[in-house]
């Protein structure tokens, strides 16, 4: 894993600045906010996002998740990304009546998407930090942006929970020095 691919706060606050609401933004929420992967973010059904509690996460089932490393993920962890989430679902509940067995990213034709589009999506959320940056920064660097981030600001023994690695080993890869403490209270982007 290379660090350079690791977007910094300012590459994540420039997106989300420029970036509606939307397919594009929530998948690159759940990417750098959640570190879900294509084929989870692709599998996620509307069940599967647990809000409504005192700490709202995402389960990951086992049947979607890598080697079947499921379990749940904090949302609560940046208090941005819970809103986004929270207004995609209401927006899929309220606006489209999406069943709790629907997708949470659906397509145009209300089912589910392949990872390709996914990726497509992520390529348009990048739009605003420019060709080079969108080019060089792949779908599950964003996953290793959400872990690399959260190391600043969580123990390593919860950041190997939220990322749902079996090992600290794995988790402890992600630790960089080039990823730099803006001084904010309270959030991680």
């Amino acid at each position: 894993m290379k660090a350079s691919r690791i977007l910094t706060t300012d590459e994540v606050r420039q997106v989300l600045a420029n970036l509606p609401q939307g397919n594009p933004r929530t998948v690159f929420r759940l990417a750098t906010g959640c570190g879900l992967r294509a084929s989870e973010i692709a599998q996620l059904e509307m069940r599967d996002i647990v809000l409504g509690i005192q700490k709202p996460v995402i389960n990951v089932r086992n049947e979607i998740a890598k080697k079947r490393h499921g379990g749940e993920v904090p949302l609560w962890y940046d208090a941005g990304t819970l809103l986004d989430i929270e207004k995609h679902w209401s927006m899929r509940t309220f606006d489209q009546s999406a069943e709790p067995d629907s997708p949470f990213v659906q397509g145009i034709t209300g089912t589910f998407v392949d990872r390709r589009t996914i990726h497509r999506w992520w390529k348009e959320a990048l739009v605003p930090i420019g060709p080079y940056r969108q080019g060089q920064v792949r779908l599950h660097d964003g996953r290793h942006t959400s872990i690399s981030h959260l190391l600043r600001v969580r123990s390593l023994p919860e950041v190997r929970d939220f990322a749902r690695h079996s090992n600290i080993s794995v988790t402890s890869r992600y630790i960089h020095p080039v990823v730099v403490d803006d001084g904010a209270v309270g959030t991680v982007f």
